[in-house]
Parts: structure tokens; C-alpha cells; sequence
């Protein structure tokens, strides 16, 4: 039977928190096992010490997930018993049919007030070693998301005949802008035997797509066809097919 809200936050109590992305559900116990307040709060640093600053030591049970490290930093700091539970081993929630934010809490609730080690309980990494680890991932998310747009350009040069050269990935967007700027060379002289007018618009017969656009202005003269592309050249301007003086 829940009491009111006056009296909730007397004597021992156990507290099962089951955390959300936006909001988590939270259910406290008294010390005879009875349910005494069932809400809703929202998942932030804010709403945690506002909600749980105000209760006696308690002991509180949460799952491991995204937000259990900084979540469990936070009640331990305001001096209640937190108990971490392993997510894959509390079975009466993973086996669970009834998929419910309110029932999930309920039963940390009384796993913790039974018998903590029900939950498998697991330690949460410190602060710092937790940002030591964000920026060993982050890192790696980098290096795989340049690994991956390397592969990407080699693929879709290899589609028009052409191969980039083996070369440190430094390197790579030099050797993507030489084979473009070759291809724009092409296409001129393709244009110019063709009696066609120069322009990356009706040069249909060459396949444009590879060479970027850039919007600096400054072009190095080179020897050869009137107005080719360099390699070394930083940039060129594409607005109507003609070299940016």
C-alpha cells in the first residue's frame, strides 16, 4: 500500500532505478518490503540530485547501460549504497515478457533489499579512466572512418579505369586531386579535338564526377593545353568551365 509523499522518505529504504534515455522510472521501498512511491524522472545530473538529495542513505539498484557510470558517480557522491546489477545476468528482467520501465524497477527494488548479490554486481570504471577510454574510442572511430573513405575513393577511381597510387593515407587526397585534375585535362582536350565548347556541362562524353569543386580562385600556368590543371595547383574555380584569373 503506497503512503503519501510526506512520509516516504522515512526509515531504511531500497530504491530501484531503471534507467531511460530521456526518463527513468524509479520504485522505493520502506523496510518492510512495501511499495511507497512509483515516478518518473528525467535523466539528468539535475533532476538525479534534486529527486535523491533529499532522501536518507538509501540503497539504490540500477542496470549497466549508457547513463548507469555518470548516474551511479552522482548517488554515491550524495551518500546513498548504490548497487550496480550486470544487465545480461539479472534473468528476472532479461527473461522477462513484460517489457515495462515501472515493473524492471520494481523487481531491482527487491532484488536489492533481498539480497544484493542477485544482481551480479559489477564496479563502474573511476572518471578519469572512463575519459581515458572516450578517447581511445573516439580515436579509432576516426581512424576506421578515414580507413573507410579511403577504400571509398580507391574504389570509385578503380571504377573509371584509373588506380590510386599506394601511399600513406596523408597522402591520399593529394593523389585524388592529381587523377581529377587529369581527368579535367582530358575532358579539354576530348572538348577541343571534338570541336566541341568547352564546359563542364556539355563535355558529355567525358565522365566528370570525380573532379571536385573548389572555390578558391588561384591557378599556376603550366605548359601544354591552354588553361590544363595542375597537380600543384591549390584550387580552381569550376562556375563556367573556364581557369579563375
Amino acid at each position: 500500500m503506497r503512503r503519501g509523499a510526506k512520509n516516504v522518505f522515512k526509515g531504511q529504504l531500497t530504491v530501484g532505478l531503471d534507467l531511460g534515455d530521456r526518463f527513468s522510472s524509479y520504485c522505493v521501498l520502506d523496510e518492510n518490503g512495501e511499495i511507497i512511491l512509483e515516478r518518473n524522472l528525467p535523466t539528468t545530473p539535475e533532476a538525479m540530485k534534486q529527486t535523491f538529495g533529499r532522501m536518507l542513505r538509501s540503497r539504490i539498484a540500477m542496470e549497466t547501460g549508457t547513463h548507469s557510470p555518470w548516474v551511479s558517480r552522482v548517488l554515491t557522491e550524495l551518500g546513498h549504497e548504490v548497487i550496480v546489477a550486470h544487465a545480461q545476468q539479472v534473468r528476472l528482467i532479461v527473461k522477462s515478457r513484460r517489457k515495462d520501465d515501472r515493473l524492471d524497477a520494481r523487481t531491482l527494488a527487491r532484488l536489492a533489499r533481498i539480497d544484493p548479490e542477485l544482481l551480479t554486481p559489477v564496479q563502474h570504471r573511476s572518471a578519469q579512466a572512463q575519459l581515458h577510454l572516450a578517447e581511445i574510442r573516439a580515436r579509432a572511430g576516426l581512424v576506421s572512418a578515414r580507413t573507410a573513405l579511403v577504400n571509398a575513393a580507391r574504389g570509385l577511381v578503380k571504377s573509371y579505369g584509373q588506380r590510386l597510387r599506394k601511399c600513406g593515407t596523408l597522402q591520399v587526397s593529394r593523389e585524388i586531386w592529381s587523377r581529377c585534375c587529369e581527368r579535367w585535362n582530358i575532358a579539354q582536350r576530348t572538348c577541343h579535338m571534338e570541336g566541341l565548347p568547352w564546359s563542364p556541362v556539355t563535355s558529355a562524353q567525358v565522365d566528370m564526377r570525380l573532379i571536385p569543386r573548389a572555390q578558391s580562385t588561384r591557378i599556376r600556368p603550366v605548359s601544354g593545353v591552354e588553361g590544363e590543371l595542375s597537380p600543384k595547383c591549390d584550387s580552381c574555380s569550376r562556375g563556367n568551365g573556364e581557369l579563375a584569373g
